[in-house]
């Protein structure tokens, strides 16, 4: 067991290099200004990298509120080594650039320093060149700005432009690559994590504190939910009780306190789980849209445009920068016996680069499904993969195609990850980076813990109806069908086509009560010439009795 153990600590050791070390220290030049410490990058990244690096260091992009603190950075800018030829913004006038704080992505005109993009930060201008100081706060605009292009972001020019000169501030595009400037101001308290702890129902909140304070609240859906007193600069856990009557997306912020002074933390945005009671498997071919089984953000169950039946769906095209998430709010616990999950997909995401695997930054956009069984913490339960997985995948995400023809079937034995008698939660993740973007992931027929297992004697046992999910599913071109009879009936079993034609009779006899499977081969039907790929039904009727489930072939 725990097959993939190696894998995940692999993963996670990945990520934490990552976020400790988004540049080279080779290539920084530092120095202070009143006791604060500026990191001059010499690497090329877009604003909002820059800007997620400059957060994930414990800093910010730079926000100037002085002359004394302009005319120090760019002394320094001129001191660094810096080769113009290296950071040339062309919708900057061809000049050379580094990136600072201020931006206006959120609100054309609205020019707020916000040098981690967490949505915080003080205005300091409103509209173009004409526009006006805001609470009279420093700036140092060249003839700008004017939003040629949808430029979003400041960079301080390195060299002269047409409309302005060295030092002075132009508004330019986010996507240009620049060297940029990371301040570690002290006014804001970075958060490596937020999660939700659904066995205990309580948020944990992993901080990372320069000082010591004398307060912490915890604010969540920006309402006070508790005060947490003599929080030590050491403490890497904070712990809020928080119960919900239901499964729900919430915001959670923390405010520092210490000698009347305040800072705060960006937003994080987390799921929060209602405790539910644990069930021993799980079915559905989505066809009835169980949503409220599940959470998560922009996935949807629907019938999309070219699809036969109802599926989960991503955006159909995602964007960049993303989690997706979709989580089966329904608790499982994990069999000694039959620990198996099942489900078929597509997933059309940018394939890694030659030679890659999950959990490096080459391998770019990912699917994975994971599960968890404490403290909010998510393992994966099958290696993330993407279109390279299959060829078919990899040929419609070079030239596209007819996506519904392209499910494949993957089986995960959840003792690999989890102990038989574990209770966990399983969901759905597509992760995207920042660059190409595809057409997403659509999942299918899921099944855990709820297969055939093989005839079983009846003599002395007693049996409720049941019609079972056809397995495998997707087929090619046989599956079993298996039912229950609590008692003797007639039965009949049919194959029905999207239309609700009948394909074929399987059964239309008497049963005693008892276990039955039923072959169903495709190649046999529809008068012997076989059928076609696609989605099928199949309908049991025992007297009173009636059920209908989906089947899938692929040829």
């Amino acid at each position: 067991m725990k097959n993939f153990s190696i894998l995940i600590i692999s993963f996670l050791l990945w990520t934490d290099l990552y976020s400790q070390n988004c540049f080279d220290a080779a290539n920084v030049y530092s120095f202070e200004f009143n006791g604060v410490q500026y990191d001059i990058v010499k690497e090329n990244k877009s604003w909002l990298m820059a800007a997620e690096c400059a957060d994930k260091m414990g800093g910010i992009l730079a926000e100037i509120n002085s002359q004394a603190e302009q005319d120090t950075i760019f002394y320094h800018l001129n001191n660094a080594g810096i080769s113009a030829a290296d950071i040339v913004a062309p919708d900057g006038g061809n000049a050379s650039y580094v990136w600072i704080g201020g931006t206006d992505l959120d609100e054309e005109g609205k020019w707020i320093w916000d040098g981690s993009y967490d949505g915080l930060g003080s205005q300091f201008w409103q509209g173009a060149r004409t526009g006006n100081v805001v609470g009279g706060l420093y700036n140092n605009w060249g003839n700008e700005p004017d939003n040629f292009g949808e430029q979003d972001a400041t960079g301080m020019a390195f060299t002269n432009w047409p409309y302005g000169k060295a030092g002075q501030w132009n508004d330019i595009a986010i996507s240009n690559k620049l060297y940029f400037i990371i301040e570690y101001d002290n006014s804001t308290v970075k958060l490596s994590d937020v999660n939700y702890s659904y066995s205990s129902q309580y948020i944990l909140i992993y901080p990372s504190f320069k000082f010591d304070f004398d307060s912490v609240q915890v604010h969540v859906n920006d309402s006070l939910n508790s005060t947490i007193f003599n929080v030590m600069k050491e403490d890497s856990i904070l712990i809020s009780d928080y119960s919900v009557s239901e499964s729900k997306n919430v915001s959670v912020r923390i405010y520092a306190f210490e000698n009347g002074k305040a800072a705060n933390s960006r937003k994080h945005n987390i799921e929060i789980f209602k405790k539910l009671n644990p069930i021993n498997s799980y079915y559905t071919d989505f066809e009835e849209s169980p949503s409220s089984d599940f959470m998560g953000e922009n996935f949807l169950i629907t019938k999309e445009f070219g699809f036969l039946s109802k599926a989960i769906h991503s955006p159909h095209n995602y964007e960049a920068n993303k989690d997706y998430t979709y989580t089966l709010l329904k608790p499982i616990i994990v069999n000694q016996t039959n620990p198996m999950m099942s489900y078929s997909d597509i997933a059309i995401v940018e394939p890694g680069a030659e030679g890659s695997v999950f959990g490096e930054v080459a391998f770019n956009d990912y699917v994975v499904v994971e599960g968890s069984k404490k403290l909010g913490e998510w393992i994966p339960v099958i290696i993330g993969y993407d279109s390279n997985l299959f060829p078919e995948w990899k040929n419609a995400w070079s030239s596209g195609g007819l996506y519904r023809k392209l499910f494949k079937t993957h089986q995960i034995n959840l003792t690999d990850t989890f102990d038989p008698g574990d209770t966990v939660l399983i969901r759905f993740r597509l992760h995207s980076n920042s660059t190409v973007t595809g057409w997403g992931w659509s999942i299918d027929s899921l099944q855990i813990q709820d297969f055939p297992l093989g005839t079983s004697s009846y003599d002395g046992v007693e049996f409720s109806f049941s019609l079972k999910q056809n397995y495998p599913n997707p087929f090619n071109p046989t599956t079993t069908i298996k039912f229950n009879l609590p008692e003797r009936l007639h039965v009949t079993l049919s194959v029905f086509d999207i239309l609700g034609r009948k394909i074929v009779e399987l059964l239309n006899e008497e049963k005693i009560a008892g276990e039955y499977e039923v072959q169903f081969n495709s190649l046999s039907a529809s008068g012997g010439k076989g059928l076609s790929s696609g989605v099928y039904f199949y309908k049991i009727t025992a007297g009173s009795y009636s059920s209908v489930r989906k089947l899938n072939l692929i040829k």
